[in-house]
Formats: C-alpha cells, sequence, structure tokens
C-alpha cells in the first residue's frame, strides 16, 4: 500500500514534467493488477482518452451534440462517463464504504485514477477497475440497445465478478489443485517483432459479443489496442 501511495502520489505531482519514471513505475504496477486482460486494455485506453464518448466522437467530425445521454445536461468526457455522470454518485459511495475523500476538480480521467490509487488498498483498486468497465460496458448496451442495464446493480455485480475472477485466479495458481486451464503469460516475440493478443466476452443475456485485442513490441509494451461490442444471436441447437 506504501509503495502504491508513493508512485501515484509521484504522479500527482509530476504532471507536466520531464521525469517520466513516475509514471512508468505506475504503469508497471497497473499491469500487474489481478484483473483481466480485457479490463487492463480498456482502463489503458480511458486512462489515455482514447474510449468512443460522444466528446471524442464530435472531435472526429460525425455529428453530435457531445452531451451524455444518460443525465443529458453535461458534456461526456470520459471522465463524465466513467465517474462523475450525476447518474453514477450513488457508487462511489457503495464501493468506498468511507475513507479520505476524493478531491472534487479532476482535470481528467486519468487525474481521478492517480488520486484514487494514493488513497486505496490494492483490492479497493482492481475493483475500482472492473467497476468503471462495467458502467462502460452498461452504457454502450443502454445505448446501443442490446439490454437495458440498471446502474444501480453496478457495484454489487462487480464485487461478485472480482472476487470469482480472484477465487479461478488462485485456485489455477494452486499446487494442491488441478486444473485443465493452463496459465496464459505473456511470451516476447522477439527483438524486432511484434505481438497481438486477442481476447472476446460473451453476454448471453443481452445477445452481446465484446472482442478485444492489444498489440506490444518485443519489449512488452502496448503500441495500440482496439475493442469492440456487437451483437450476436445465440441460437439453440438440438442434436
Amino acid at each position: 500500500m506504501k509503495s502504491r501511495y508513493w508512485i501515484g502520489r509521484g504522479l500527482v505531482n509530476n504532471k507536466g514534467s520531464s521525469n517520466p519514471g513516475p509514471m512508468i513505475s505506475w504503469w508497471q504496477s497497473f499491469w500487474k493488477t489481478r484483473i483481466p486482460i480485457k479490463i487492463k486494455i480498456f482502463m489503458w485506453k480511458a486512462c489515455h482518452d482514447w474510449i468512443p464518448n460522444m466528446v471524442n466522437i464530435a472531435r472526429m467530425g460525425v455529428q453530435t451534440n457531445g452531451l451524455c445521454g444518460a443525465c443529458k445536461s453535461a458534456h461526456e468526457t470520459t471522465l463524465h462517463s466513467l465517474w462523475e455522470c450525476d447518474k453514477l454518485k450513488h457508487i462511489s459511495g457503495e464501493w468506498r464504504h468511507g475513507g479520505s475523500p476524493l478531491r472534487s476538480n479532476h482535470s481528467n480521467f486519468f487525474d481521478l485514477v492517480c488520486d484514487i490509487s494514493c488513497l486505496v488498498s490494492r483490492e479497493e483498486m482492481e475493483l475500482f477497475y472492473v467497476l468503471v468497465w462495467r458502467i462502460w460496458f452498461c452504457r454502450n448496451s443502454n445505448l446501443h440497445g442490446c439490454q437495458i442495464y440498471k446502474v444501480k446493480d453496478v457495484v454489487r455485480w462487480s464485487e461478485e465478478f472480482i472476487a470469482d475472477f480472484h477465487s479461478k485466479e488462485n485456485s489455477n495458481m494452486s499446487g494442491g489443485v488441478r486444473s485443465n486451464v493452463s496459465i496464459s503469460c505473456w511470451k516476447s516475440p522477439g527483438d524486432g517483432a511484434y505481438k497481438a493478443n486477442y481476447d472476446a466476452v460473451v453476454e448471453r443475456r443481452g445477445n452481446c459479443v465484446g472482442i478485444g485485442t492489444g498489440i506490444r513490441d518485443s519489449t512488452g509494451v502496448v503500441l495500440a489496442s482496439c475493442s469492440q461490442i456487437m451483437e450476436a444471436n445465440f441460437s439453440n441447437k438440438s442434436g
């Protein structure tokens, strides 16, 4: 916890500085967190403001007023869509259950993430990553009409998801438990080469499929990533 605090505080204090040390240390710590790779890729994109919120879509030339589709009263930036929207206000209280208050003047989403990383434990931070990933999933599903999800259920769903993920991960890593699923570790493609990894998640109840891809160089640095949610049809098959 102490090392994470100083990494996060170093990021907050060194914004605009030419010293990349705190930034590199923070990202190294982030990539070691115990969350699915698809959530890591999403967080990486969100922290760089690369997710297609209404403001970013407007910047690309699409005709839109840039307003949030949920509250319809503020421009939908990454920070707004994942945390500051009035429709999400109850989530912070449910997630943290007390503790030091967050600042109220974050300049962007990554500023918020750095602030939170100074105040909470690793376990709480991992839950936060799942929370915002689920918030974005619900936002997309509600916006595109796959299925209407209730924001009030986000915290409970995220707690169950991360607990289940950790349980399965611990089971796979335990020497006393045999598993048919091998633990996947990223391997370098060799000097001068690049490697693409992909993953998919199926939401049968909403008839949605999410696909994510990440590209890294030989040292493991992420160069590009993309993700997409698509409508799917799951038909019953009889043998």
